[in-house]
């Protein structure tokens, strides 16, 4: 439960549906699944909203889902080998308006986030799937 479930549990109201969701499949990520957790962490600071963030652990035989939990990822279990099957996962299991997947050693910009919640909340550019330069 994030720290924004956590409070909502508290005043007795529902938590607010996330306007992102970030979907990141993991196969034995231990290394790096913590940095970038806390790029995400960081970049979600940035957006005017709630921000799921969802790991998909793919059979990881290392401490992945652990160390997702401790950072405070939704952790789910794919049994299905595969990166297609992961990321399907995550997609199902998402609550945001806006689905945004990425790579467990993906390194993006800070603001990264908030420029695609932006652009997911214009009007004109429904349906377009925009590209981020770095």
């Amino acid at each position: 439960m994030s720290d924004t479930d956590s409070q909502a549990a508290v005043n007795g109201s529902a938590a607010p549906d996330p306007v992102l969701t970030v979907v990141i499949p993991a196969f034995n990520e231990a290394v790096i699944i913590g940095a970038t957790l806390a790029q995400v962490r960081a970049a979600a600071g940035r957006v005017d909203g709630v921000v799921q963030t969802i790991v998909v652990d793919n059979r990881s035989t290392d401490a992945t889902a652990a160390l997702a939990r401790a950072a405070g990822a939704t952790v789910i279990a794919e049994q299905r080998t595969g990166i297609a099957y992961a990321r399907n996962a995550g997609g199902l299991a998402a609550a945001g308006q806006t689905l945004v997947f990425i790579d467990a050693d993906t390194v993006f910009p800070a603001d990264a986030l908030a420029r695609v919640a932006a652009w997911a909340c214009t009007e004109d550019d429904a349906g377009r799937l925009p590209v981020l330069p770095g």
